[in-house]
């Protein structure tokens, strides 16, 4: 009986270990794609064809935001994305 409460301890761990980087990844998958919803939003353009960005473009989306350039060049850039991923 110890024996078998012992096991399911450690299985349990080793689940929770496992699966925690999974959970913390998409946690922050999660963040980035809401972040980028908020900036969308804020710079009044189309958030519909979100749901059919990939990871990378959301990255790209974010990374054109923060970028140097000016709010003409990232909304021709950023919509250029979008137009992209509502074709699919």
């Amino acid at each position: 009986m110890i024996s078998n409460i012992k096991k399911t301890i450690a299985a349990t761990a080793l689940g929770l270990a496992v699966a925690s980087p999974a959970i913390a990844m998409e946690d922050e998958v999660n963040m980035l794609t809401g972040s980028v919803f908020n900036m969308l939003s804020s710079m009044q353009m189309d958030t519909a064809s979100m749901i059919n960005l990939t990871l990378g473009e959301v990255n790209t989306i974010s990374n054109i935001v923060h970028s140097g350039d000016n709010e003409s060049e990232k909304r021709s850039k950023i919509g250029a994305i979008l137009r992209r991923a509502a074709e699919r």
